[in-house]
C-alpha cells in the first residue's frame, strides 16, 4: 500500500503543477489585450480553462485516495491541500459566473 502511495502523491503534484500551467494561460490570454488582437481567442480560453479545472480534480482525487488510503498522514493531506488550491480558483470562478448571471428577483 506504500507502494502506491508513494506514486499517487508524485503524480498528485504533477497534475497540480500542470492545472496552475492551465491557470496561467488562461489569466495570460485573458490579460494580452483587446479582444479583436489576441492570438487565442474565446474557444482557446475556455479550453485552458476547463483543462486547468479537469486536471486539477484528477490531482484532488490522485491525492485524496493516497490520503486515504497512507492512514491519513499529514506528508498526503499536504499534497492535497496543495491539489485543491487550483480546483478552487476554477470552481470560485464559476461560481462567481453562474450566479451573476441568474437575473435577480428584485
Amino acid at each position: 500500500m506504500e507502494r502506491t502511495v508513494n506514486i499517487l502523491i508524485p503524480l498528485a503534484i504533477l497534475l497540480s503543477i500542470a492545472s496552475w500551467v492551465f491557470l496561467g494561460l488562461t489569466f495570460g490570454n485573458l490579460l494580452s489585450g483587446y479582444f479583436e488582437t489576441r492570438t487565442c481567442l474565446t474557444d482557446c480560453v475556455q479550453t485552458y480553462y476547463f483543462a486547468a479545472g479537469g486536471v486539477g480534480l484528477a490531482a484532488i482525487l490522485l491525492a485524496g485516495i493516497a490520503w486515504i488510503r497512507s492512514g491519513f498522514t499529514g506528508r498526503t493531506f499536504l499534497a492535497l491541500i496543495v491539489s485543491a488550491f487550483p480546483f478552487a480558483i476554477v470552481a470560485g470562478i464559476a461560481v462567481i459566473g453562474i450566479l451573476g448571471s441568474t437575473p435577480s428577483s428584485h
